[in-house]
């Protein structure tokens, strides 16, 4: 039994997609979404059974209508972003504005010697009652006293008012317990709070 070895050669067409021109993909856009808005108007006016007679073909066609104008006027989105800054202030705080960062429309979020946008400020003003508490025991007043080891050391926080401005306008307000802002008081090392 012998077998016939023979090859064939099929001739076969290549074709090569050409890519669309600008304008032609433009053009395209422009009929498809004609076609959109004369199937919403159909579909409106009752001249059409195709969709089913609900309000959702309706949503549908409107978001295709923005989707295919948005390729001749642009789109706009807007998003939010959080940023979190931690500020603590020193204990030789005396009051005045602090730079936190700068703010531009067009660039956002940007450091605080930056040059820019408008700077953001944080204002810490102490309510300074700390300074009068009437409890058994007494500020530290000297390093000696600090180098005393038989003494409990605490800081009691400051009612303090924190304003976030942005040259005339206030962002925000708030009053908060900031312990760098407090006096340091000592107590006996043996002393048992509650007793």
């Amino acid at each position: 039994m012998s077998r016939a070895t023979a090859f064939i050669r099929v001739p076969y067409l290549v074709e090569k997609k050409r890519k669309p021109s600008v304008e032609e993909v433009a053009a395209s856009a422009a009929r498809k979404l004609l076609e959109l808005r004369e199937g919403k108007h159909m579909l409106l006016t009752g001249e059409t059974n195709v969709f089913p007679q609900d309000g959702a073909a309706i949503e549908e066609i409107n978001r295709l209508d923005r989707e295919y104008t948005a390729l001749f006027a642009g789109k706009r989105w807007t998003e939010t972003v959080h940023y979190r800054f931690w500020y603590i202030p020193s204990q030789t705080f005396n009051g005045e504005k602090v730079a936190l960062f700068n703010f531009s429309p067009n660039e956002g979020i940007g450091s605080a010697n930056g040059e820019t946008g408008n700077p953001v400020f944080i204002e810490m003003i102490p309510s300074g009652k700390t300074k009068e508490l009437n409890l058994v025991v007494r500020p530290v007043i000297s390093e000696k006293e600090i180098a005393q080891y038989d003494k409990l050391f605490y800081r009691v926080p400051d009612v303090v008012e924190i304003r976030i401005v942005s040259g005339n306008e206030s962002l925000c307000k708030a009053r908060k317990l900031v312990y760098q802002l407090g006096n340091i008081v000592t107590l006996p090392a043996n002393y048992i709070i509650g007793k």
